[in-house]
């Protein structure tokens, strides 16, 4: 095989990408109530709900929405604390041939894109001020006038096509302003089944919807789910780890932070699931942390690098890889640099994507959509490697790397060795320009059980062999980090710069 330039494809396995007429969610739902009616499809803050009073309920909901004037080709977006409620909106757009949006609860000014570009807004909260669009209160009254009800049977159904806009999501903002996608039909259905596909979800799991539908590798989860006929579980009144206990869950989608989260807050006497998936979504995954997990929580852990743009890139469900992740399915990779020329097996580049379920631009940012989206790729901002045929590493965000001596360092590889040695809650690694306009590297920790005489001396034997240099050390209360887990870079020097002028002073 040829490396210079070299692209690796997988052929994605039968049933993981619709290319025809294919059914929506509702019609699985259909298919379950009618073959095992009294199996239980959700379990919402303790309440179960049979696949029968599902598919039920489904068509209620998608005749009151019909009623507000929704219709095929139609956007709404949704913003809703119950978790049934939020869950039977979705599956009625998608009945109607609508796509959704979904909105969080605490959403200010950020939301406005989004609440001018749809065609009705269904949420429980007044929305912020300059939102244009029709606006439909979801009240208790309403809810409980639409199950009360009955069942619509003979609503139209909508012709579906692999190229209808089905669902819209936005990007986390991490490196600017959110923007908007729209995702098809063909490219939904794809991200559904390669998710059941890789998370192996059978009609005997029982998955937790942990975190915000807001967030698609849930809304995908939680599709795929119902799609397989399993549990489809939320329960506010507890913690998650009481949660994956209380109901028996086989399957979750959390964010790195709460995996560490959960981790610290499991009691002593906590007993390990005896099989529990975690699909680990938004920020690497560190091996520290994984042992941790695999040790206390979960017998499986699927540590998913991905975008919103893209969807599924590699994942890695192996320890002690180096953080070497294998190419999901249907994806094609290169690495490139800065002349967009392809480089060699074994080289370090920019990444750039290239998938038949990727989203084909930014609704709402031109100038974005020409600079991340080029001759049929998708330019991300991380620097990789290939390492051997579908096996690719994460180097880290170009911006973020650490440029010590002429010499490229990745923060995640220090935050991971400072959190192994140390024992700390939380670790993160930046570098700042000293008096003499030298970069030094700085090293925050947080909840680091060991005093600072074996803090320095522990770091020094651990860093001694990557050559960085004098490195310093502060103590903060807690790190920063976006909603996803990543930390803010920025924000991390600004903190330890306040923290130094302190203990200078």
């Amino acid at each position: 095989m040829e490396e210079l330039g070299a692209v690796f494809e997988l052929t994605a396995p039968i049933g993981y990408e619709h290319r025809g007429r294919g059914p929506m969610t509702a019609d699985y739902v259909a298919y379950h109530a009618a073959e095992r009616p009294e199996a239980v499809a959700v379990v919402s803050d303790g309440r179960s709900v049979s696949y029968a009073e599902l598919d039920r309920d489904i068509r209620k909901f998608a005749g009151a929405v019909h009623e507000l004037g929704v219709v095929p080709g139609g956007s709404v977006a949704i913003g809703c604390n119950d978790f049934y409620v939020e869950l039977l909106l979705l599956l009625a757009c998608e009945r109607l041939g609508a796509a959704s949006a979904s909105l969080g609860s605490r959403e200010g000014s950020s939301a406005l894109p989004l609440l001018a570009s749809v065609s009705l807004v269904l949420s429980e909260h007044t929305d912020p001020p300059g939102a244009t669009k029709r606006h439909h209160a979801i009240t208790p009254a309403w809810v409980r006038s639409i199950l009360d009800r009955a069942a619509i049977d003979d609503l139209p159904a909508p012709g579906t096509t692999p190229e209808d806009i089905v669902r819209i999501g936005r990007t986390s903002g991490t490196t600017g302003d959110s923007k908007q996608l729209a995702f098809r039909r063909r490219q939904r259905d794809a991200r559904i089944h390669g998710q059941v596909w890789g998370a192996r979800i059978t009609g005997d799991s029982r998955c937790l919807a942990a975190v915000p539908f807001g967030v698609n590798s849930q809304y995908v989860f939680a599709m795929g789910a119902l799609r397989c006929g399993a549990t489809l579980i939320s329960d506010k009144r507890i913690e998650v780890a009481q949660a994956i206990a209380a109901h028996a869950i086989t399957h979750v989608v959390l964010l790195p932070i709460h995996v560490r989260i959960i981790l610290d807050s499991l009691p002593p006497g906590f007993e390990k699931p005896a099989d529990l998936t975690i699909i680990s979504i938004g920020a690497p995954l560190s091996e520290a942390l994984r042992e941790r997990t695999m040790a206390r929580l979960a017998s499986r852990v699927c540590d998913l690098y991905g975008t919103q743009e893209v969807g599924n890139i590699a994942w890695r469900t192996s320890a002690g890889t180096g953080g070497i992740a294998t190419i999901w399915p249907g994806v094609q990779v290169q690495l490139v640099d800065d002349a967009d020329a392809p480089l060699p097996m074994g080289q370090a580049g920019r990444l750039r994507v290239k998938a038949g379920y990727m989203a084909e631009g930014y609704l709402d940012d031109p100038e974005a959509t020409r600079r991340k989206f080029r001759n049929g790729w998708f330019y991300t901002d991380d620097v990789a490697v290939l390492r051997g045929p579908n096996r690719l590493q994460i180097i880290g965000r170009g911006d973020d790397l650490l440029n010590i001596g002429g010499g490229k360092i990745a923060p995640g590889a220090l935050e991971d060795l400072v959190l192994r040695t140390v024992g700390a809650k939380d670790a993160g690694v930046c570098a700042i320009r000293n008096r003499d306009e030298i970069e030094e590297i700085w090293i925050a920790v947080s909840g680091c059980p060991i005093a600072d005489p074996e803090l320095l001396q522990r770091l020094k034997q651990a860093l001694v062999h990557l050559q960085i240099g004098t490195f310093r050390v502060m103590r903060l209360p807690q790190l920063p980090r976006n909603a996803s887990g990543k930390i803010k870079r920025d924000e991390l020097k600004a903190a330890i710069m306040e923290a130094a002028g302190r203990s200078a002073g």
